[in-house]
């Protein structure tokens, strides 16, 4: 984790890091750590970050409300507009 933590700039205020549980199909629940960014700045994700977030969303065969709703949010990232 120290490494993707010194990628994704968690030192330089980029992103943080945010703990949460994720409930699973079988109803149990596993505890994860995911990245936020935590105010909108001058940050925006590159295609080396989202091209394999959207793979993999396609690969596991997601819903495609979900991968459209990825999409939309790739958008408004990469033009500033995101406001989370």
């Amino acid at each position: 984790m120290i490494a993707l933590d010194m990628i994704s700039g968690v030192d330089k205020g980029y992103y943080r890091k945010l703990a949460l549980s994720v409930e699973l199909a079988s109803d149990t629940s596993v505890d994860a750590i995911t990245y936020v960014i935590p105010a909108p700045g001058p940050f925006h994700p590159s295609e080396a970050y989202t091209v394999p977030i959207l793979r993999g969303a396609r690969d596991l065969m997601l819903p495609d409300a979900y991968i459209m709703e990825l999409e939309a949010t790739i958008v408004l990232a990469r033009s500033g507009s995101a406001s989370h």
